[in-house]
């Protein structure tokens, strides 16, 4: 269903900005001098804007930036015209990451002609959006405000391209962007032509052209003047005079759906914890203290039923050490490495040394008593004589 209705708002941002903050779902229609522009938002976010010219002034990029030849944008032009997909055309045909970034381009110059149109604005609901050239991970509210800028900047030259000339002025260009423009403008060129022969879009060309005229890069005359004076070229934000119209004044307006709720988005728990310091300047922070009724204690664990508990320290004591396969790629430890003689270094150490020695020997002569009164005992107890 198309809707059309008056509403307080007047400019184009306002009222785009206005479907964002009601989260409705829908294209926004307006038709200007070069045919009709069309903005689609769901839920809070501008997802397209589309104009009737896209693949042709995509092909013209690539012409004009010399990535094709003459031939070659006359043949993808004609299979547009032939029904052609622009991605069908140039997948393949051009690096991905150049193809991604003219769509992009092309979607915020599309936005900017649509708030540039003082027209009539339909607004056609949608249960959802999928179309081409869908751009998302931007702040629709803040592209919004970025358009309008650039919107309000360079419509007195846009309004004026075809009586504006660009010369080049005394101030060398500081980015690599105007020294482009700025090879265009030599000796002189009409701004009109300028946008038609740059390599960018049109509201980047003419936004660059603002700024490089105010930095003395490039200087503008009117084509019907004696060329001893620049053109006075104010922007849309400069004061206006008493007498003069408010730019949006004659448009007429639209009014969108009722509002409704806008969608929750679960956040994920933040992972930090609030010092005194965040408490003391968000109160907000102060959680309540927990009910210590509330708080159940932990079961009590017997640990004598544990496994293992009624182990003897005896058998722990005189459980075999596991020893482990030493891994065929793992490198000899030198220090662990036999003696060529077949004795270990370290009992060849404890020979060395006569006081550990004699102390063996005693050990084992005590050892030895032992075992023969050990045995006279058990001799005894039998009964042998």
């Amino acid at each position: 269903m198309v809707m059309s209705r008056q509403s307080v708002a007047s400019d184009p941002v306002e009222i785009v900005r206005d479907a964002l903050s009601r989260g409705v779902t829908g294209s926004l229609h307006v038709n200007g001098q070069r045919g009709e522009r069309v903005v689609y938002v769901m839920q809070g976010e501008i997802l397209a804007a589309h104009g009737p010219d896209d693949g042709a002034q995509v092909i013209r990029r690539l012409f004009n930036s010399g990535s094709i030849s003459v031939g070659h944008s006359e043949q993808l032009l004609a299979a547009l015209q032939a029904g052609e997909t622009l991605e069908s055309l140039l997948i393949g045909q051009v690096p991905e990451d150049l193809y991604l970034e003219l769509l992009a381009q092309r979607f915020r110059q599309n936005l900017l002609e649509f708030v540039g149109c003082p027209g009539e604005i339909r607004f056609i609901p949608l249960e959802t959006v999928f179309v081409e050239n869908i751009q998302t991970g931007h702040d629709s509210f803040a592209l919004l405000d970025a358009v309008r800028g650039v919107r309000d900047r360079t419509a007195p030259l846009q309004a004026r391209a075809d009586s504006l000339v660009a010369r080049p002025g005394p101030v060398q260009p500081g980015k690599l962007t105007h020294a482009r423009l700025l090879d265009l403008c030599e000796p002189q060129g009409l701004v009109q032509t300028l946008i038609d022969t740059s390599p960018f879009e049109s509201g980047a060309t003419l936004s660059a052209l603002s700024e490089m005229a105010d930095q003395g890069v490039v200087q503008l005359f009117d084509v019907d003047g004696d060329g001893s004076e620049p053109a006075n070229v104010a922007p849309l934000g400069a004061a206006p005079a008493a007498d003069a119209q408010p730019r949006w004044a004659s448009m007429p307006d639209v009014t969108l759906p009722p509002e409704r709720e806008p969608t929750q988005v679960p956040q994920p728990s933040p992972t930090w914890v609030p010092d005194d310091d965040d408490v003391a300047s968000d109160p907000s922070l102060n959680l309540p203290a927990l009910d210590a009724e509330a708080i159940q204690p932990l079961a009590d664990v017997d640990v004598t039923e544990a496994p293992g508990a009624d182990l003897a320290a005896d058998a722990i004591e005189d459980a075999p050490t596991a020893e482990f396969p030493r891994d065929p790629d793992e490198a000899p430890d030198p220090d662990e490495a036999p003696d060529p003689d077949g004795v270990d270094p370290e009992d060849a150490a404890i020979d060395d040394d006569p006081l550990i020695a004699q102390a063996i020997r005693r050990a084992q002569q005590i050892e030895q008593r032992r075992e023969a009164a050990r045995a006279e005992l058990e001799k005894e107890e039998g009964g042998v004589v």
